[in-house]
């Protein structure tokens, strides 16, 4: 019963945007938020301590895509040690790939099943008599389900005639009334994973399990993503009554779901869930016994969103977010131990459920009360929040070092306090910058985004990145990082900057964050003076927003010149002696393609930028003679966490994609990599030049 790894992951993984969760092991030691890139798997959860978070950003997409966070190592080594049961510290362990997600599931949903839940009902738990019944209840109602749609006229009809006859079922009741059958599964944190042993409770005897999808929905009700789930049904117990559903469903390991959750993008939808087909398979290891099965999606009789609207709304809210179990098709009805008894599990059965959007769960069947118990739940999370353990995505701030953390604190702090001198803050920014030098890093693998190239000559270099705390300047933070660049990074988002710090503490030269507001000249240069000799300056900072004409003030003019502009400059100014005393250096600022294609509602903001292009030239020339390079780095229409949430829109999506001449929209480490590129030797011939990333949009 070999797995093919590549099989567990969706067919068309390399466009596949796939989050789950993993425990990791050492210094971190709990669950970490992981998404799956290239074929790598990367603690994001700086951007995101629990899924349940991360589904609720509306930048859900960006952050899987390209937030920053510390490389666990290829995606099928996980998988092959779940299979593996792999329970050592080498590799993190994968779990369910939710958290506080409510587990709800739909009964029912399907004609097949509610023929064979009626008949579990009448059957009264024993498999033996399901044959009979089943062929009875064929002839009685003499037509398909399937093309009765609940809750309409002809279902009605249906049921008075099967009320006549004494026939009526609570289980047909669900299955074409009005109202679906919507129940809590499992409790929160409870499922298990891909890997991991399912349960069935000792007492049964007649069990099957149900291949099904599961939503992942936000607590405003929006579906986000899929996953596969396996609902161990016990059929003995529920068909003694209906009652007893929470002893037929809620048991130790009863729910499996995983291995991760793909997020809905331009090429999955829910539309293809509603085209899903699943795969079942069913192996025994004590009597070579093979089922194989199915459950087609198209053939469901309620719409997957009219599910969540029964679930979640006005009526019943889920703060956290909920996963919902569609239901199933499969009924198994294969003989397997004896004439007419039908299908059970056997102890050891490997379960694999797939699809090809999806990939595949396997899990193997065990006893409930045999299996490991289910111990970390939401208050050992809450109670690892509470201690400061939450070292999400690359251990604690205190791997950088005490001092440099100490540091960085007290920076902050002081900048909020009246009165504190410029000099008093540039003093806490040098220190910790220094305490890094004398801080060990952590022990995470080096790792590169997709197509980056690692560049020899940009290891020990010291960089400083403006507007480094997110976006665009988040990603070349850490791109350099992982070159082995020291890297400093100024901001006054000091939330995102100090979560991007967090995920980024574990490699060995971790970048240090340091609060600055480039607005102010004078602190500007307090800082620089704390900083030292920078032998790379990424003038990154920027600020679109949207404007009119007639709403421009002189005080609104000087403050965009200040924001977009102007620092540029300043920051230029600063850093050249250090650059000269040190034989050379690299400035790269950043320009943008809005004033190149006359955007509106950007004249400022345009302005700026083409000023930029202007001082990018007459820098080249002034400081060629002393081997400083100064090139403008112009990004296209890139997917960044503010660009989605504010203006790219569906519409604005399209008409991006019309304009360029490749088909995909450009990312944060497209540009990050054209960073890197004119920060290294590799473009010591490269200066005074424009360089564009965007997919060929201008000029096609």
């Amino acid at each position: 019963m070999e797995t093919n790894i590549n099989s567990l992951l969706p067919d068309d993984v390399a466009s596949a945007v796939l989050v789950g969760r993993v425990w990791r092991h050492g210094d971190v030691n709990g669950p970490c938020v992981v998404a799956v890139r290239a074929g790598e798997v990367f603690d994001i959860s700086a951007h995101a301590p629990t899924m349940s978070d991360l589904l609720e950003r509306g930048d859900v997409l960006e952050i899987a895509r390209a937030a920053p966070g510390v490389s666990l190592g290829p995606v099928r080594d996980l998988l092959a040690a779940a299979l593996r049961k792999d329970d050592g510290d080498a590799v993190p362990r994968l779990l369910a790939p939710c958290d506080l997600q409510a587990i709800k599931a739909c009964g029912v949903t399907f004609a097949v099943s509610l023929l064979e839940r009626v008949i579990e009902e009448q059957a009264g738990g024993d498999a033996a008599r399901a044959d009979e019944l089943r062929a009875a209840l064929l002839k009685d109602i003499g037509a398909d389900l399937s093309s009765i749609r609940p809750g309409s006229p002809e279902a009605e009809q249906l049921k008075q005639q099967f009320i006549a006859r004494g026939a009526w079922s609570q289980y047909m009741e669900v299955g074409i009334g009005p109202y679906a059958e919507v129940f809590s599964k499992s409790q929160p944190m409870s499922a298990v994973g891909a890997g991991a042993d399912v349960g069935l409770h000792p007492d049964s005897k007649w069990n099957n399990p149900e291949p099904e999808i599961v939503l992942a929905v936000n607590s405003k009700a929006q579906v986000v993503g899929a996953t596969l789930g396996n609902d161990v049904n016990l059929r003995d117990i529920e068909g003694r009554s209906a009652l007893l559903l929470g002893k037929a469903k809620d048991n130790n390991g009863s729910c499996a779901i995983g291995p991760f959750i793909r997020l809905f993008d331009e090429r999955f939808t829910i539309d293809t869930i509603r085209n899903a087909e699943l795969s079942m398979l069913i192996e025994g290891a004590d009597d070579d016994f093979r089922l194989h099965g199915a459950s087609r999606m198209r053939e469901i009789s309620r719409d997957p969103l009219d599910l969540v609207a029964q679930t979640c709304g006005p009526h019943h809210q889920y703060p956290d977010g909920f996963m919902l179990f569609l239901g199933t098709m499969f009924s198994p009805i294969k003989d397997r131990d004896a004439p007419g008894a039908g299908f059970t599990h056997h102890l050891g059965d490997r379960v694999t459920i797939s699809t090809p959007s999806l990939g595949a769960l396997v899990n193997h069947v065990q006893r409930s009360d045999a299996i490991a118990p289910w111990t970390y739940g939401v208050r050992a999370l809450l109670e690892r929040a509470r201690n400061g353990a939450a070292a999400q995505a690359g251990g604690t701030i205190g791997t950088i070092g005490a001092a440099a953390a100490a540091s960085v604190a007290a920076a902050a702090d002081l900048r909020g306090v009246p009165g504190a001198s410029e000099a008093a803050v540039a003093v806490v920014a040098a220190g910790a910058v220094a305490a890094r030098a004398a801080a060990g890093g952590g022990k995470a693998r080096q790792a590169t985004t997709p197509e980056q190239a690692i560049y020899p000559s940009l290891a020990g270099k010291r960089v400083v990145v403006t507007g480094g705390g997110s976006g665009i300047g988040a990603g070349m933070v850490e791109a350099f990082a992982r070159q082995g660049a020291l890297v400093t990074f100024l901001d006054i988002a000091e939330k995102d900057s100090r979560a991007l710090q967090a995920s980024l503490a574990g490699l060995p030269t971790p970048p240090v964050f340091v609060p600055c507001d480039l607005t102010d000249l004078s602190a500007l240069a307090a800082v620089f003076e704390a900083i030292g000799p920078v032998d790379v300056l990424v003038n990154n900072a920027a600020n679109d927003d949207r404007h009119s004409l007639a709403d421009v003030t002189p005080a609104y003019w000087e403050q965009r010149m200040a924001v977009n502009l102007r620092h540029q400059y300043f920051c230029a100014q600063a850093v050249v002696e250090g650059m000269r005393a040190s034989g050379g250096g690299v400035i790269l600022n950043f320009g943008s393609i809005s004033w190149h294609l006359a955007l509106p509602d950007l004249t400022l903001y345009m302005m700026a930028k083409a000023a930029i292009e202007g001082m990018t030239r007459g820098l080249a020339r002034d400081l060629g003679r002393d081997n400083i390079r100064v090139n403008c780095i112009i990004p296209g229409g890139v997917r960044t966490p503010r660009q989605e949430a504010l203006w790219h829109t569906p519409e604005e999506e399209a008409r991006i994609l019309a304009g360029q001449v490749l088909p995909q929209r450009v990312q944060i480490h497209d540009v990050a990599a054209m960073a890197l590129f004119l920060s290294s030797d590799s473009a010591a011939r490269c200066s005074g030049r424009e360089y564009f990333i965007d997919a060929g949009w201008y000029g096609a």
